[in-house]
């Protein structure tokens, strides 16, 4: 009977209906998130030209950059962790946890923004831009910091649906900000559609920290540590290649090859969504499965899910590979 009940309750081998239930929310968010993304790099050209999407670019690979070692670091071990205290029914520990790491993000976030404007004094291209690029710098790295804690804790409750609609609200708020931007001719604003963007999920950070906590005694802080050191090691391995490319090309080829890089990155989104939204899902399932001891249940998922996210990627990429140039002149005009 047993059997049978997990049979019924399965899509794809391996995947249960709630793990692609949730799957499927997460990717309807970072559809939503991506947009954004792609969004701001060609409203940039169209409305303002290559130097524009240098600007953004450059902005972006920095904020991105020193998230990592921040709040994009940590991100994968609150999850985690919040999944695995939810896993093992400690509900107190669990509220206090939850208030002790988003005070942590909200930090670290604090210190990785302060120094992506100290870069951005020494940094050429943004330092053409003036002192107005290297606040919006700072903004969008705080921005991006607090939204990606945000993130990180609607997925440790495992709340995909009021990810997506927070994400939802945002790109509404985004839009309607670019929009105005662009209208208006405001060059020097063009990063504020993002920093507005990010506030939805930015303010779950800030109202968990605000909220009163009974002391971290008993806390897996230790744990949380170690899995930050490395978060932050997978993500300059992964992601910190991908951004440093960008301030590289602008050494090498100046705003031009920045602008350019810019354009492919925006054509590559869409990689990255397959793996992500499993992988988002995927962490909390794996963490209370372990906390419960099914570690069958686990090992199922994360054979299900790999051989889901690497069909999906292998998908996109062919059809990026075949019509990579048409895509990138849809797109960008130069």
């Amino acid at each position: 009977m047993d059997d049978a009940r997990a049979r019924s309750n399965s899509g794809p081998p391996g995947i249960s209906r709630s793990l692609l239930r949730g799957s499927v929310w997460t990717v309807l968010g970072l559809v939503i998130a991506g947009l954004m993304r792609m969004a701001i790099r060609i409203v940039s050209d169209l409305a303002f030209g290559e130097e524009a999407l240098a600007n953004v670019t450059a902005a972006l690979s920095v904020a991105t950059i020193a998230a990592i070692f921040g709040a994009s670091g940590i991100s994968a071990g609150i999850t985690k962790l919040m999944s695995q205290l939810d896993g093992e029914g400690a509900r107190d520990r669990l509220a206090a946890f939850t208030s002790y790491v988003a005070r942590w993000g909200i930090l670290l976030t604090a210190i990785t923004a302060a120094g992506a404007g100290l870069y951005g004094t020494v940094d050429a291209t943004i330092g053409r831009g003036g002192s107005s690029l290297i606040i919006s710098v700072t903004g969008v790295t705080a921005a991006l910091g607090l939204y990606q804690v945000g993130k990180a804790i609607t997925f440790g409750e495992t709340n995909p649906t009021f990810y997506v609609r927070l994400e939802a609200v945002g790109f509404a708020l985004f839009s309607v900000t670019l929009f105005v931007v662009a209208l208006m001719g405001r060059d020097q604003a063009v990063l504020l559609p993002l920093i507005v963007g990010f506030l939805p999920l930015g303010l779950v950070a800030i109202r968990r920290a605000s909220r009163s906590s009974p002391g971290t005694k008993g806390l897996p802080k230790r744990a949380f540590f170690g899995y930050g050191v490395v978060g932050i090691m997978g993500s300059v391995a992964g992601i910190g290649f991908t951004y440093v490319t960008p301030l590289v090309a602008g050494f090498v080829a100046g705003i031009g090859g920045i602008a350019l890089i810019g354009a492919c990155l925006a054509v590559l989104e869409p990689l990255y969504l397959a793996p992500r939204a499993i992988g988002l899902v995927l962490l909390p399932e794996l963490s209370r499965a372990n906390a419960q001891r099914r570690s069958d249940t686990s090992a199922l998922a994360l054979r299900g899910a790999t051989v889901v996210a690497s069909s999906l990627a292998a998908l996109a990429a062919a059809l990026l590979i075949l019509e990579r140039d048409r895509i990138l002149q849809i797109l960008f005009s130069d």
